[in-house]
């Protein structure tokens, strides 16, 4: 279950977690004092893809995770934990780097191969028509050689080692798209909003395989996505992307908007 929290730094180097409760009392919101530590108890620090999520070990066993979603917001805290950007350091802390057991999980759930890597990596909110209705999903958001992949992450398993991980899939396929097949985007930087439209999207999954071999002989229709970012840096690089990459695979140009 995740829950808004807050990590504050005493004077004295003491460090307090505390859980925000959003129902209000009539004085606004209630905060809840989840643990109090020393620097020195933080036994391990785990970052991954893009620095959007990190996992913390303390020594009595208790383990949390942040998901951040933003590079920015992860090196404040790991600064805050005086791990980075700071002349003082934990010297009993590790920090260890989850991308590589990301970038396997990824070929195990959902693209089985990673040949040429991953273009682009980023936590979301996202909506799309054809689930008419639904409120924002949290998703995460990969650009993979001409491929948009959004799937859903197990943020829970995050920074668990091998063992640990279990027999639930880490990652949950959602949905994908061509570049080259991309319409239009209109840009909203104000809210960091992109709406995405999209030509020549099969009316059934297929898989990502099979997109990228061409193969779909199936019912095709148009597909509009909204996707909010946490970092207009993040939105700004996405189109960046998307531009050459359509640029080189479509004969017909990208329209852009910006509303």
């Amino acid at each position: 279950m995740c829950s808004e929290a807050a990590l504050l730094k005493s004077c004295n180097n003491k460090l307090y977690l505390q859980l925000i409760d959003g129902t209000k009392d009539g004085l606004g919101n209630v905060w809840r004092i989840l643990g109090c530590y020393r620097l020195d108890e933080i036994r391990e620090v785990v970052t991954g893809l893009g620095m959007q999520a990190m996992r913390i070990n303390m020594e009595d066993g208790v383990t949390y995770v942040f998901v951040t979603r933003a590079v920015e917001v992860s090196r404040y805290l790991l600064g805050l934990l005086n791990i980075f950007g700071s002349s003082v350091s934990t010297v009993r802390c590790s920090l260890q780097s989850w991308e590589h057991i990301q970038v396997e999980l990824l070929e195990k759930c959902i693209c089985r191969s990673l040949k040429s890597g991953i273009y682009f990596y980023s936590m979301v909110l996202f909506w799309q028509d054809k689930c008419e209705g639904k409120s924002w999903l949290s998703r995460s958001l990969f650009v993979i050689e001409g491929l948009i992949v959004v799937c859903f992450e197990n943020l829970v398993q995050f920074g668990s080692s091998r063992d640990d991980l279990g027999s639930l899939p880490y990652y949950h396929f959602d949905t994908h798209c061509l570049i080259q097949n991309i319409l239009e985007l209109v840009i909203e930087p104000k809210n960091r909003c992109l709406t995405l439209i999209t030509g020549n999207v099969p009316s059934e999954n297929i898989s990502i395989g099979e997109s990228k071999k061409g193969r779909l002989q199936v019912n095709m229709r148009s597909c509009t996505w909204k996707i909010k970012w946490f970092s207009e840096d993040y939105l700004l690089r996405f189109v960046s992307l998307l531009k050459a990459i359509h640029l080189g695979s479509s004969a017909s140009p990208l329209r852009i908007k910006c509303s």
